[in-house]
């Protein structure tokens, strides 16, 4: 009487066709009575093994990934510099050694590693260890320079301020970083006013234990019923490693849909460069992205200068 479900079944299954078996659930049932089966008809003995689970992550062979590591004259272990890596093996033509067959490669062990001379660790590391990360491979195979691609977030900004048609000043800073290095902020629209809006996001901040999301939100409910906040003339993008979100007085929140948002004078012409850039050149940073794109919006929009910075978080 056993049902199909939409749910997979996760209890413990029933025997059926197993004679003085049937019925009984499995393990627990089934096993001690299998057992006591052995025991009657003189056929086995109850005993208890133990094993050991632990499991080592290295391996005496040749095929696996080498262990990054080396010892020196003192059998003190020394990890093998950045800039030596990627560590790759050997050719070896013939395995016909015994034992661990790098063992053997003694002009392959032999390395300098700030200036002593260190033996490399001979043993490689289980392909369990390799197969761990392969889905992120996968999503990264246009990288060529790392094994896989990280969450990046960059937030970029001209330094122009305008007075109607005037430069009032070109080498203003409109990125702030926030919460320990965790959030940055950017802002667009009058100066004084973003100042402000940007204290009230880090008092914000301070509140609600640093999550952006919950106080961009309470930011946006003061801005817009606030008699004071709501005559402030600005627009803010924040960001943290997970998500982007743009601020309006209106009281939007808003995450854009692609990871790209822009705010003020220029940013359409930035929005759609980033856009185009995204999507055709897949090998691009987003550092590189948005330097790019706001020089092509400094290129075409008079209220957008070539003095940009940018600040990175990832």
């Amino acid at each position: 009487n056993f049902n199909v479900s939409t749910e997979p079944y996760v209890d413990s299954g029933i025997l059926i066709n197993s004679k003085f078996l049937d019925g009984l659930s499995v393990p627990d049932q089934s096993i001690p009575k299998t057992i006591d089966y052995l025991e009657k008809n003189k056929l086995g003995n109850r005993k208890t093994n133990y094993r050991l689970k632990d499991w080592g992550i290295s391996r005496q062979r040749y095929w696996g990934c080498p262990i990054p590591i080396a010892y020196d004259k003192n059998n003190n272990v020394i990890k093998i510099p950045e800039k030596d890596f990627p560590v790759t093996l050997p050719e070896i033509e013939k395995l016909n050694t015994n034992g661990n067959p790098l063992d053997s490669e003694t002009k392959w062990k032999s390395v300098i590693i700030d200036g002593k001379e260190c033996l490399r660790e001979t043993d490689t590391l289980d392909t369990f260890v390799d197969s761990s990360w392969y889905f992120l491979r996968f999503c990264s195979s246009n990288n060529e320079t790392d094994p896989f691609d990280e969450e990046e977030i960059t937030i970029g900004a001209d330094g122009q301020a305008t007075m109607g048609n005037t430069v009032a000043k070109s080498n203003v800073n409109k990125i702030r970083v926030l919460n320990e290095g965790k959030i940055l902020a950017g802002f667009a629209g009058s100066t004084a006013d973003a100042f402000t809006l940007i204290e009230r996001f880090e008092e914000k901040l301070s509140k609600y234990g640093g999550n952006m999301k919950r106080s961009a939100i309470e930011l946006a409910k003061d801005w817009r019923m606030d008699r004071y906040l709501r005559r402030l003339e600005a627009m803010m993008i924040v960001a943290d490693k997970n998500q982007i979100l743009v601020i309006s007085g209106t009281g939007d929140v808003l995450e854009p849909d692609n990871n790209i948002a822009t705010i003020g004078s220029g940013s359409m012409y930035a929005q759609s460069a980033a856009i185009a850039l995204k999507e055709n050149n897949p090998k691009m940073s987003s550092e590189e992205i948005v330097k790019k794109s706001l020089t092509i919006a400094a290129d075409i929009c008079i209220y957008t200068n070539h003095n940009i910075v940018l600040e990175k978080l990832g």
